[in-house]
C-alpha cells in the first residue's frame, strides 16, 4: 500500500482533492469597469428592451441608465448628479 505524505496531491482520504489556492493579489489585481443593471429586467444598457422613459419625469428623449438601475433623461440625470455606465467609467480613468 502506498502511502501518500503531507505535500502530495491527494486530498482528505483520496476522496476529496484539494483545492488549489489562489493569490490575493491576482484575484484584485486589475479593476473592472462598472456596469449598470436595468432594474426591471436585470439586463445591461446594450441589452435592455424595456419601455424607456425617465424614472422622474417621464420624458422618452435620451434615456439613460444610471446606476441605481433606473432610466433617466438628460436634464433630470445632470440635476440629480446622476452618472451613466460611460461617465462613471471616464471618471475613474
Amino acid at each position: 500500500m502506498m502511502r501518500e505524505g503531507p505535500g502530495s496531491r491527494a486530498g482528505y482520504h483520496r476522496n476529496f482533492p484539494r483545492v488549489p489556492t489562489r493569490r490575493y493579489a491576482s484575484l484584485m489585481g486589475t479593476p473592472n469597469k462598472p456596469r449598470y443593471r436595468c432594474l426591471q429586467c436585470d439586463a445591461f444598457e446594450e441589452r435592455c428592451y424595456c419601455d424607456k422613459y425617465c424614472a422622474l419625469c417621464q420624458s422618452q428623449i435620451d434615456i439613460r441608465l444610471c446606476g441605481d438601475g433606473l432610466l433617466y433623461c438628460k436634464p433630470c440625470r445632470e440635476a440629480c448628479d446622476y452618472k451613466t455606465e460611460d461617465q462613471s467609467n471616464a471618471a475613474t480613468r
